[in-house]
């Protein structure tokens, strides 16, 4: 947990969802992206270490998401906050957004302020950018990613996939918070964010997206000015949804 050192009560919480499809990663990893948002937005970031399913028990990962993002939400007062901000990249943003729609569910999720995502992957299927993509694209491989959708997700059905309990961009997004979804051009899940996209919008009219261009899976944690101008946008949005 990271904390604002500005003296006043924190804007809110950032609840962070790591990458690592699914089975690699660890809290730690984001830390310095996360000190960013502590400074510039004066919020109280919070990382969970969920399980990962390197044993391929996926359901156990996402359970440990909602669990978190769960008790993020009842200890908003400990926290010195009123509001939360819950996002990730890639495989964490899919955590997160699960988390989301199975906790809306069952209970109000009003102190959720927005859902920040980069490069997130939300159809457990394969997007149609990813099973195009060729053997050229960079960051992650295509082939190796859609191999690991599979062996996470074997002996599903073609209904399972397309679950809400499964893969967001099918689930009833009805009364979910504003959204930023931030991809690269080169990505080859960036269909995933754009499906997503147009979901949330269809449902809430609150969302927003930004394709990347020259950016591939990722682009945010490289030091290029593409990452920096996206990533300083992610701060002002993240701001004015708690303000």
């Amino acid at each position: 947990m990271l904390r604002g050192h500005s003296g006043s009560a924190p804007r809110g919480v950032y609840l962070h969802f790591h990458g690592g499809a699914w089975v690699l990663g660890n809290a730690r990893l984001d830390d310095g992206w996360n000190a960013d948002m502590v400074r510039a937005c004066n919020v109280t970031a919070v990382c969970g270490d969920f399980h990962l399913a390197v044993d391929d028990r996926l359901e156990q990962t996402i359970e440990d998401a909602v669990a978190i993002t769960r008790w993020v939400l009842d200890h908003l007062p400990e926290l010195q906050a009123e509001r939360i901000i819950i996002g990730g990249e890639s495989s964490g943003a899919h955590l997160a957004a699960i988390a989301l729609i199975r906790l809306a569910a069952k209970r109000s999720i009003n102190p959720v302020a927005g859902f920040l995502s980069f490069c997130g992957a939300f159809d457990m299927q394969g997007s149609a950018s990813l099973r195009a993509a060729g053997e050229t694209s960079l960051v992650i491989d295509a082939r190796s990613a859609l191999e690991n959708l599979k062996r996470l997700t074997q002996g599903m059905s073609d209904h399972a996939h397309r679950s809400a309990e499964l893969s967001p961009c099918y689930a009833d997004l009805k009364k979910m918070p504003p959204a930023l979804f931030i991809a690269g051009a080169l990505d080859p899940i960036v269909d995933d964010s754009r499906k997503m996209y147009e979901r949330w919008q269809e449902f809430n009219g609150n969302a927003e997206l930004i394709v990347v261009p020259e950016a591939p899976h990722g682009f945010e944690r490289l030091p290029t000015c593409l990452a920096s101008k996206a990533k300083a946008y992610a701060r002002e949005w993240m701001k004015e949804r708690l303000t």
